[in-house]
């Protein structure tokens, strides 16, 4: 305001001009109007100006507003001054534009994390309000979406699950208009930063013969080669267990050990197997240490039994259910805990991982009423026991084959024998015998 008045909002004095372009007509067009402001005369706060556009009688012809320029007077404001204040506003409906611009820095494959990428975005109206990176794997058609960054310059540290993917970017302006999806990302590549997993196996094997071995590998993208060596080979002496580049998450390797290897162990004594897992990327997993490696020992005496092995005689006898007991013949006195564990295989190849069946048993007698539930195949029992002085024993392995009896099966077949007996005889003139009433 001017010296010597008191300075305000002059509320009635309150327009707005609107520049817009009419359907069906040249050119932009122009309408001042007055406006409605919050207050009094005088205010010195913070009011409010609105307008209804949808109150001028030519609205509904308006194709597209430019801008919207606001005014209003102080009270202290001499006649024929320029003293106001004013506000300008621009619609804005198109949309940014943004794109990923380091991809010649991108490998097509990157076993490294994270991955970086920068963007940039341009916007002829509003400004940028943000960018948004996206991402998806190649089979997918949906986009996900990475993370948004709101400063200059645009860029983030990529990092998600092995697979292969490509990547966009999104911008979103000031007036909240967004970019389309892309049909394909501005980059692509195979990221698989992790190495092979660990595989898992027993703690121990023992051999009476050449042995054989059947492990599952994984990755959480695609293997390449699986190899193993002896503790007693050459610390680069690795043999190659599968034929040609597996190129699978899952691999199951079937493998024995050469005669020249068996010959040279000696009975009784632990030998260590290594692994080298190397994925489609180069990781590589290499067993760290004798403790995480496979336990061998060479025992012709692998026969022999323990007091804790499970007994499987019951397995040698015809059961009607498929029902099988299996004991473990000790009197307990100093077992504090008792577990059986059982692993099924189809072919005595493939065996899978050892299961406990049943609860834990604590006192004699240690009996369990087995059910193959599996089927018919090969089943190899153990017993895991603690003793009252903490000590915990795993027994001998004891195999069985188990060919379940087909009860239903023989009822039907049954059942079909003895409806072709009564068809064949009825059909032969059988008739069946008939009571004679007594003379009276």
């Amino acid at each position: 305001g001017t010296e010597g008045n008191i300075t305000g909002l002059n509320i009635s004095s309150a327009e707005y001009t609107l520049k817009y372009e009419i359907k069906n007509q040249s050119g932009t067009k122009t309408n001042t109007s007055a406006a409605q402001c919050s207050g009094n005369v005088g205010s010195t706060n913070k009011e409010t100006i609105s307008v209804d556009i949808s109150e001028l009688d030519f609205s509904e012809n308006i194709t597209e507003l430019i801008s919207i320029r606001f005014y209003i007077e102080d009270t202290a404001k001499p006649p024929n001054s320029n003293e106001f204040f004013f506000g300008e506003f621009k619609t804005d409906t198109e949309k940014p534009y943004s794109y990923i611009n380091n991809t010649e820095d991108i490998n097509y494959t990157i076993n490294t994390t994270p991955v970086k990428i920068t963007a940039v975005a341009e916007d002829n109206r509003s400004n940028i309000d943000h960018v948004t990176l996206y991402y998806r794997a190649l089979a997918d058609t949906s986009w996900s979406s990475f993370s948004s960054d709101d400063t200059l310059p645009y860029s983030w540290s990529f990092s998600v699950a092995s697979g292969e993917y490509e990547l966009c970017t999104i911008a979103t302006d000031k007036a909240g208009n967004d970019e389309d999806y892309p049909t394909e990302g501005d980059v692509s590549f195979i990221f698989d930063p992790n190495p092979p997993d660990a595989p898992s196996f027993d703690s121990e094997y023992r051999f009476d013969e050449l042995p054989e071995f059947s492990i599952e590998f994984t990755d959480d993208y695609k293997l390449k080669s699986v190899e193993y060596r002896l503790n007693f080979n050459e610390a680069n002496e690795w043999t190659k267990i599968n034929d040609g580049d597996i190129m699978e998450k899952n691999y199951v390797g079937n493998w024995n050990l050469t005669q020249d290897d068996w010959d040279y162990m000696i009975e009784e004594e632990s030998y260590y197997m290594y692994f080298r897992l190397i994925d489609l990327l180069g990781n590589q997993y290499i067993t760290p240490s004798s403790s995480e490696a496979v336990k061998i020992i060479k025992d012709f005496d692998i026969n022999k039994t323990t007091p804790h092995d499970p007994n499987l005689s019951d397995f040698e006898e015809w059961h009607w259910d498929n029902v099988f007991t299996i004991s473990v013949n000790i009197t307990g006195e100093d077992i504090t805990n008792l577990q059986l564990h059982y692993s099924y295989s189809a072919d005595n190849i493939t065996w899978n991982e050892w299961k406990q069946y049943g609860d834990n048993q604590t006192a004699p007698p240690f009996i369990w009423n087995f059910t193959a539930e599996a089927g018919s195949g090969y089943y190899a029992f153990k017993t895991v026991v603690w003793d009252t002085s903490g000590n915990v024993i795993t027994s001998q392995v004891k195999s069985v084959s188990v060919t379940l009896f087909p009860t239903i099966l023989i009822i039907i077949m049954m059942s079909l024998a003895v409806i072709l007996i009564l068809v064949t005889a009825f059909a032969l003139g059988f008739k069946p015998f008939k009571l004679k009433k007594k003379k009276t």
